[in-house]
């Protein structure tokens, strides 16, 4: 959530930066004597920001894949081992439920005291 309200605080900023600048035109210089005509500012800033959050996105998002993948895996391997923990419960208490062969006397009991 707060990632969510980071970003609306970023666009927004952008978007007022772009509309207070609609009329001022910049030319890129690039190395080499590369350079572009006049554009405008709200163009270059947003194609800037895009820009870097289509390589933001290829950066992390395959290391995203592979933890959402892991996560699900291992919720999968949690549910079996319930599942195998409840049987091996539910084996134990019948075990401890069935009936002792070996039956104590009263009088047993007394010497044990």
């Amino acid at each position: 959530m707060l990632r969510f309200i980071f970003m609306m605080i970023v666009l927004g900023l952008l978007a007022g930066v772009g509309y207070l600048n609609q009329e001022q035109l910049i030319s890129l210089h690039f190395f080499g004597g590369m350079k572009t005509d006049a554009m405008p500012f709200y163009l270059i800033s947003l194609t800037t920001f895009l820009l870097g959050l289509l390589l933001g996105i290829l950066w992390v998002g395959p290391a995203w894949l592979r933890s959402v993948l892991a996560r699900r895996k291992q919720a999968k391997r949690i549910e079996q081992l319930e599942i195998d923990l409840d049987r091996i419960r539910s084996a134990a208490l019948k075990a401890s439920n069935a009936p002792v062969s070996k039956s104590v006397s009263s009088g047993e009991l007394d010497d044990v005291s």
